[in-house]
């Protein structure tokens, strides 16, 4: 009974009034946003749409006033067959903030050209007319201009030409003189050249320079480098750096209503002078006394038995090309810090060439390596190896001879019975010179010496 009493009492739990509403305005909240947020998302780009349109529209509208002042100071650049390359430089530095691409005008020209009269006369119209074609982000309303979603920008500006005979009245192009403008200019502070009796500048790779305007009668002007850089159109130039070999005419072109004028000065730029090569060298032997002793740095003479291993160290300068004579007779080494091996006794000079665009030059030591023989140390060995030491060594087995410790006489050959050296008349590790009796016949070591033995 009262399991069965207790079983009627139990309830299932349920949420508070206030906590279901809750719960039903969370889920109504986030339906809401999921609702709203194409509609945030359509307008942020919508936004960013109209200030890309905005910056465009201003940026054309500005880049078409540069064009039609460029007409109306420089008509007879677009008249005939026209010569646009300063005037796309221009024109391509002031719509790099576009946002769409600039359209061809009528006869293909991209950028389009101002038009001017065949005849430019004071007082007519240097016209500017561009199109571009705005491409929307925002994809809605990008249907609403067709299938390319494109918006198309216009822009014009006119200027009165400022060159040329005034309409209606006649004459020709010779200017009056008073209000007349004149182009005049000098240079000052040049780096890397000078300014000489006529005003124009030499000097060498790379040149700068500042150009100070001197006109008068001046409203506008033009200042053309001859390096295939833009023209600038300001009274004060930034300073100019011209490079590579050249000479470049610097045109100055200045207006006003009345007319025209241009004047140019030169800047003569040099190739920079390569300093001339200066040849100079060292050799280090491989190994020590009494084996090879001298050279480095200082220059002492080097000195070794052979086969003796000379290291040489190049310390030439501003050298493009090198050329070794060991002096004897080896082939030359064009490496620039070779090593030679000297086989056969001798005093050898030893000569380095070297080559540059500025010339050649060469550098010698003379007598600077010696291969001669070091006097074997017979001390403790037997008088039966003693001519066998003594020959290796280099020196002829004839001038060895043998002395009995007691003994007057001295004998050539060894004693019949070996005995252990006690002494020797030349010491042991010294270095023998090598001679030469005549240039055709070979270096030797001809001295002489003496062994004691008991």
């Amino acid at each position: 009974m009262q399991s069965a009493r207790n079983r009627s009492r139990w309830r299932p739990a349920q949420a508070s009034p206030r906590r279901r509403a809750r719960q039903r305005s969370r889920g109504q909240g986030i339906t809401e946003f999921a609702l709203i947020l194409p509609v945030l998302i359509l307008s942020l780009l919508i936004v960013i749409d109209f200030g890309r349109l905005f910056m465009s529209y201003v940026t054309l509208n500005n880049v078409v006033r540069i064009a039609a002042n460029y007409g109306s100071t420089d008509p007879s650049s677009f008249t005939g067959t026209p010569n646009t390359t300063t005037y796309n430089a221009v024109i391509a530095r002031e719509t790099a903030g576009l946002n769409c691409a600039l359209k061809n005008d009528g006869a293909g020209n991209n950028p389009p050209i101002p038009v001017v009269p065949a005849t430019p006369t004071l007082g007519s119209m240097s016209v500017a007319t561009m199109t571009c074609d705005f491409s929307l982000v925002t994809p809605i309303i990008g249907r609403f201009f067709g299938a390319s979603g494109t918006l198309p920008i216009s822009a014009s500006a006119q200027f009165p030409i400022r060159t040329g005979a005034i309409s209606y009245i006649g004459g020709g192009t010779t200017l009056p003189p008073p209000g007349s403008p004149v182009a005049a200019f000098t240079f000052s502070g040049v780096s890397g050249g000078s300014i000489d009796g006529s005003g124009n500048v030499t000097g060498t790779d790379p040149v700068t320079v500042n150009v100070v305007d001197g006109s008068t009668n001046a409203q506008t002007w033009q200042w053309s480098w001859g390096d295939g850089t833009a023209d600038e159109f300001t009274q004060v130039a930034f300073p100019h750096q011209f490079t590579g070999s050249n000479t470049y005419v610097i045109r100055l072109t200045v207006t006003n209503t009345v007319g025209s004028s241009s004047t140019t000065r030169t800047v003569t730029v040099n190739p920079v002078s390569a300093p001339p090569p200066v040849a100079g060298f060292y050799g280090t032997p491989v190994g020590s006394a009494p084996a090879a002793s001298g050279g480095g740095s200082g220059g002492a003479v080097i000195e070794g038995s052979k086969p003796l291993v000379v290291n040489f160290t190049n310390i030439s300068t501003n050298g493009t090309a090198y050329s070794w004579n060991f002096g004897d007779g080896s082939a030359p080494s064009t490496a620039v810090s070779p090593q030679h091996q000297y086989s056969t006794l001798g005093i050898y000079t030893v000569n380095l060439t070297i080559t540059a665009p500025a010339g050649g030059t060469a550098f010698t030591r003379t007598s600077y390596v010696t291969v001669g023989c070091v006097v074997p140390n017979f001390a403790n060995t037997s008088t039966a190896s003693a001519d066998g030491l003594w020959v290796a060594a280099g020196f002829q087995s004839a001038n060895l001879s043998y002395h009995r410790v007691g003994d007057k006489q001295t004998t050539k050959g060894p004693p019949g019975t070996a005995s252990t050296i006690q002494s020797q008349s030349i010491a042991g590790g010294t270095f023998e010179t090598p001679t030469q009796q005549n240039k055709t016949k070979p270096y030797e070591c001809d001295d002489t010496i003496v062994i004691d033995y008991p």
